[in-house]
């Protein structure tokens, strides 16, 4: 089997200030026309050092972003196969990252700082199917 497709942007941002304001803007309607459809719904979730969004997938789209800490994304792939993805990266580096529905899917904040996610849906989320497919003490 094909190993599942997350469909991935880096995000450039619409200005920075060097030092010492040390800066970075984005435009959030920028950021909101690279969404691969027309989105529902718009939030932002924050993620506490070392918070899991639970073993997880559900019937809608989701494209995110994310700022801060360390959000890492762990997905299983159409073999089964656990994969990973940091979503934020790097320092200055900001990924726009879109999650097929039903894929099987937790996140994760695996540092001791807070992580912001800005996401997007395609529909009216309804309640997610909760799954055991991840062991989240072994990621």
């Amino acid at each position: 089997m094909e190993m599942t497709s997350i469909p991935i942007q880096q995000l450039n941002p619409a200005f920075t200030r060097p030092h010492p304001s040390n800066i970075t803007v984005y435009d959030v309607e920028a950021i909101q026309s690279l969404v691969p459809y027309k989105a529902h719904e718009h939030r932002m979730v924050e993620f506490l050092p070392r918070s899991i969004a639970a073993n997880h997938k559900h019937y809608h789209q989701e494209t995110m972003c994310a700022s801060g800490g360390e959000l890492t994304l762990y997905y299983l792939d159409d073999g089964g196969v656990r994969q990973k993805l940091i979503i934020n990266p790097e320092e200055g580096t900001k990924l726009l990252v879109t999650i097929p529905s039903m894929l099987p899917h937790v996140l994760i904040n695996h540092s001791n700082h807070p992580a912001m996610l800005m996401y997007w849906t395609d529909i009216k989320p309804v309640e997610a199917i909760k799954m055991d497919v991840f062991d989240i003490h072994t990621i």
